[in-house]
């Protein structure tokens, strides 16, 4: 069925307009979900020695301990500093120069602890 134009419902009128406020403010990121690229370094004990300083790792949480892995999943040792299991953002973790640290570079909101 087609209807003339001035029949239909109008996209722009009162009716509509809360519809259209709640639209756009939608797309403006609350204060406290605003992403950025935040640094941080996490204590940490090694299994063994540490590998070389700048050496990519990955953080996986198991039962609560956060444990430190390679690149190619051997176990390093695990961190001594507490993170937020729900965070949101991109972690990435190196081996920083310090003794018993590692460098994480977060990309995300400020949920990580």
């Amino acid at each position: 069925m087609n209807l003339p134009v001035s029949d239909a419902c109008s996209l722009d009128g009162v009716e509509t307009k809360s519809i259209w406020l709640e639209l756009a403010q939608s797309f403006t990121p609350a204060e406290n979900r605003t992403s950025s690229d935040r640094r941080y370094w996490a204590a940490f004990k090694w299994l063994g020695v540490p590998p070389l300083s700048g050496t990519p790792a990955q953080v996986h949480d198991w039962g609560g301990q956060l444990h430190m892995l390679s690149a190619d999943g051997a176990a390093l040792g695990t961190l001594q500093t507490a993170l937020n299991p729900n965070r949101l953002g991109l972690m990435m973790a190196t081996v920083a120069t310090g003794p018993g640290r590692i460098d994480i570079v977060y990309l995300g909101t400020a949920d990580i602890s």
